[in-house]
């Protein structure tokens, strides 16, 4: 992806519908989570996650014009949330 030269048809083109948009459209989000350990202590296991969000944004004419990977271990926050805005 190329800022100002990679448009918003091209993204969906590769990475397909998003998860996440913002309400203005000029922001979307691509979100995703690893296991990234197993954890036992005891008699108890679980999982420790690692989230990770894609963030794309577009200028008014719909090119990229800027990426940003946002990451979060065993976040509680809804990645809408996290759709930074200007």
């Amino acid at each position: 992806m190329q800022p100002g030269v990679t448009t918003k048809e091209e993204v969906f083109l590769l990475l397909g519908e998003p998860d996440y948009a913002s309400e203005d459209g000029q922001r979307i989000g691509y979100a995703w989570k690893k296991v990234k350990m197993w954890m036992v202590v005891y008699n108890a296991a679980g999982e420790i996650e690692k989230g990770y969000l894609l963030q794309i944004k577009f200028d008014s004419d719909n090119r990229v014009v800027g990426v940003d990977l946002m990451q979060a271990w065993n976040s509680d926050v809804p990645p809408t949330q996290m759709l930074r805005s200007e």
